[in-house]
């Protein structure tokens, strides 16, 4: 490792998968310092002012052959390419339209007893890899909760799973939500997380 360099983490959203990232140091006041990062998988724009706890600005989940590791952008406009093959010309379809999935990572109860009086909103889980599942458990497109613990998913249309993956604490407890996708619509399904708390 170069003098010059030093370990700071890992990004888990990013691990183990094929990657590129450029960083736009800050325009102006306001305006963060920004790591663009992509991947055969995931979009995301990170937060860096402070470079030991990237936050998530945004991400978009894709499928993309190859990771784009020279990542083509100036902050504003970035470029997407990829080679893709296939031997059975049946298993690709382009022209397939999209739905897409909105909603929410949100963990509840936050406290013990809920009242018409004393509401007890759930609050929003950020970096939580959000999947969707067809009948069989597939794993058909996925995405991960931004800061706000918003998600948005397109995906062929159809009736899957919308589950999520709580790896730093197994035993919360996430309930599948079934979701009907119609192709050019938008569908709202919010991930409810257990939070145990009773």
């Amino acid at each position: 490792m170069s003098p010059n360099v030093s370990y700071l983490g890992s990004i888990k959203q990013d691990v183990g998968l094929t990657t590129g990232a450029k960083v736009i140091p800050s325009t102006g006041k306001g305006v963060p310092d920004k790591m663009f990062v992509t991947s055969g998988k995931n979009f995301t724009i990170y937060d860096i002012s402070d470079p030991a706890h990237p936050k998530t600005m945004g991400t978009i989940a894709h499928s993309l052959a190859w990771e784009g590791e020279e990542v083509p952008t100036n902050g504003k406009i970035l470029a997407f390419a990829s080679d893709f093959y296939s031997f059975d010309p049946d298993c690709v379809n382009s022209d397939e339209p999209l739905g897409t999935i909105n909603g929410s990572v949100v963990l509840a109860p936050t406290c013990p007893v809920e009242t018409a009086e004393s509401p007890c909103p759930g609050r929003p889980l950020a970096g939580v890899p959000v999947r969707v599942v067809d009948a069989d458990g597939n794993e058909l497109a996925s995405a991960v909760s931004g800061d706000d613990g918003a998600f948005t998913i397109d995906v062929a249309p159809g009736s899957y799973l919308l589950t999520a993956s709580i790896e730093e604490d197994p035993a919360r407890f996430v309930k599948p939500v079934r979701v009907e996708v119609r192709a050019g619509e938008v569908v709202r399904a919010d991930v409810q997380v257990d939070s145990g708390i009773r």
